[in-house]
């Protein structure tokens, strides 16, 4: 059986009626019923999608030299129509080690370490470029295309410059609302209080739950 296009030529029909096969069409304008056709429109989403995370400044002429670490990414995400306890990367190059080859985020602004014998004594110790993937017949390797060369280099260091991935800061924000949880945390787990000190650290609970959403409960004898 033939799942093919809308259009299709008369000689093609009968070159497959000749030969004891079947064939059919995809309703116009449906690219669902044909598989190649979906496969398509799947690594299409695929690709916009790492071209929008790619730098501001990434050349479009250097679009086809990620198309296969795109491919390997999305290889890596679907499963196997052979064998759907793998993926279909596992199922067509074997199990991926990440150890040899190491993923980044496509297209990124990236400083790559120059070695010693390849600059002046006092030149720069990095070199701008973006990143297009990893290099497969190197150990721990990337692919990187440098600014000063326009040509694509090897390199085993790499810093990406990329404001999403920096050590997290914390917030005023956050060390209120780490401080007031560690505070909770102690205060249920202390021993039974009456009298004052108990409808203070109940008054006190009430207040920080408000910063969890939940409106406060005020104790009997709050007012006091």
């Amino acid at each position: 059986m033939h799942i093919l296009d809308n259009e299709i030529s008369q000689e093609f029909k009968q070159a497959i009626k000749a030969n004891q096969m079947e064939f059919q069409l995809v309703p116009p304008n449906d690219h669902r019923r044909n598989i190649a056709e979906k496969a398509i429109q799947v690594f299409k989403d695929h690709f916009i999608s790492v071209l929008c995370g790619t730098d501001v400044t990434f050349p479009m002429q250097l679009w086809c030299q990620i198309l296969r670490q795109a491919e390997h990414q999305l290889n890596l995400l679907r499963k196997s129509r052979v064998d759907p306890s793998m993926s279909s990367f596992q199922a067509l190059h074997g199990k991926h080690d990440y150890n040899t080859n190491p993923f980044a985020p496509i297209g990124q602004a990236v400083e790559m370490h120059v070695v010693p014998s390849k600059r002046k004594t006092w030149g720069e110790h990095t070199t701008p470029g973006f990143y297009l993937g990893n290099s497969w017949d190197h150990y721990r390797c990337h692919v990187v295309w440098v600014k000063n060369t326009r040509n694509t280099r090897i390199g085993q260091t790499v810093f990406f410059r990329h404001k999403y991935i920096t050590q997290p800061i914390i917030t005023p924000t956050d060390a209120i609302l780490r401080a007031t949880d560690d505070l909770c945390d102690v205060l249920r787990g202390k021993a039974v209080i009456k009298g004052a000190t108990r409808a203070a650290i109940d008054l006190l609970v009430d207040i920080l739950r408000v910063t969890k959403g939940s409106p406060p409960k005020l104790a009997n004898n709050a007012e006091k």
